[in-house]
């Protein structure tokens, strides 16, 4: 059992087990088969993975910590055939909601600190969201849902009913709106980018 589960290459990881600070490794080509060795270890315990199936590494992040695991093939014996590189050992993602992978690089909303982004590389821009930040000081980690819009190129980040965006191309801040003034109702949950398009899923009964 787990949290969260990606699949890289041809191997299958589940993390969150034993404790929340364990991530299973599948054999090459066998996702239900997992050597008892073949483990990889956390600091503390996974609480979001990003990846995208044409990559062969997925984002991992703990509380306080992020970290990038990628497939480096079978190994033989009880080496499993994915390793753990530390990203930053001080900086970490509280809820899955909390960012979003786009246009090769990652927006995401640090608890305390506000709406960064990140390279693939692992370089964090702390200035990225001063722009909004007197409009984004309230928001919460527990509240907040970054998602990825393929259409327009813009990172969306809500928080209860207000929303930002920033558009990867013209390198632009949108104005803050507010969700009701859009003529929708309800609290955002999540996002997912699919078909081109970025979809938001509402609680409280939310409509569009």
């Amino acid at each position: 059992p787990g949290t969260h589960c990606v699949r890289i290459e041809n191997i299958m990881m589940v993390f969150g087990s034993s404790d929340g600070t364990v991530a299973q490794v599948s054999l090459p080509g066998f996702f239900e088969s997992y050597n008892p060795f073949h483990l990889l270890y956390f600091p503390e315990p996974v609480t979001a993975v990003l990846h995208r199936q044409v990559d062969d590494f997925a984002v991992v992040a703990c509380r306080n910590s992020i970290h990038a695991v990628q497939y480096v093939g079978y190994r033989g014996g009880e080496l499993p055939p994915a390793t753990v590189t530390t990203i930053t050992p001080d900086i970490g993602i509280a809820y899955q909601s909390n960012w979003a992978l786009g246009g090769g690089q990652i927006c995401a909303y640090i608890e305390g600190t506000g709406l960064v982004m990140m390279t693939s590389g692992g370089e964090i821009d702390f200035e990225f969201g001063r722009e909004v930040e007197r409009f984004t000081s309230q928001w919460t980690a527990s509240g907040t849902v970054v998602g990825f819009d393929p259409s327009t190129r813009s990172f969306v980040a809500s928080c209860g009913n207000e929303t930002v965006s920033f558009c990867l191309q013209t390198g632009v801040w949108s104005t803050p709106i507010y969700i009701s003034d859009a003529s929708v109702s309800g609290i955002a949950k999540s996002a997912i980018n699919s078909n081109g398009s970025l979809y938001i899923s509402l609680e409280s009964g939310g409509v569009v």
